[in-house]
């Protein structure tokens, strides 16, 4: 089942200030760069441990009703919607009274409330959308702190060739977001 993200996030994760003090630079020495290194690392992280750091929202497509759909790009706060075309091809929405968020499982997941069977579609793809709000509500301090670590380490080895060896992510940083990392896609 594809996910889509329909919104981009309001904001990053940490603030240029923020970025700046930990690449020792003040404010107007490389701002554009440093801003641009944040967008860079809250994309790596974010891929990293599959999950998305600020609130935006996603569309899941299926062809149709699974027994349970699992919110993989998680953490998953909220549904907005949960649309599908029936037999007859006419666009319907789900009643939130007809399912249950268990937003406490990893990953979160939508199932039918017990006596309810979900209904038929018409056939074909992308005939079910739920749509849902994912993002911490408040970002984890070591989340915030790798992506610091991510971009103070990009900047100053931003050339193409480094006189240090590079990894594929500062162990810092990878030993921080350990804990975050789903492995539910």
């Amino acid at each position: 089942m594809p996910i889509v993200q329909v919104t981009q996030p309001a904001s990053f994760p940490v603030t240029l200030a923020e970025a700046l003090t930990t690449c020792r630079l003040n404010l107007g020495d490389a701002d554009a760069d440093v801003t641009a290194l944040i967008g860079v690392a809250t994309d790596f992280v974010e891929n990293y441990i599959l999950r998305a750091i600020m609130p935006r929202t996603f569309a899941l497509y299926a062809g149709s009703f699974p027994e349970a759909f699992r919110l993989t790009r998680g953490p998953a706060t909220a549904i907005s919607s949960l649309v599908y075309v029936d037999t007859a091809g006419v666009s319907q929405t789900l009643a939130p009274a007809n399912y249950t968020f268990d937003a406490a499982s990893d990953p979160a997941r939508v199932v039918p409330v017990p006596g309810f069977n979900w209904p038929v579609t018409a056939l074909g793809e992308n005939k079910v959308i739920l749509t849902y709000v994912a993002g911490y509500t408040v970002v984890p301090p070591s989340i915030r702190h790798a992506i610091l670590l991510l971009v103070s380490q990009w900047y100053d080895q931003r050339g193409a060739v480094s006189e240090r060896a590079l990894s594929e992510i500062p162990f810092g940083a990878a030993a921080l977001l350990e804990n975050y990392r789903s492995f539910a896609a």
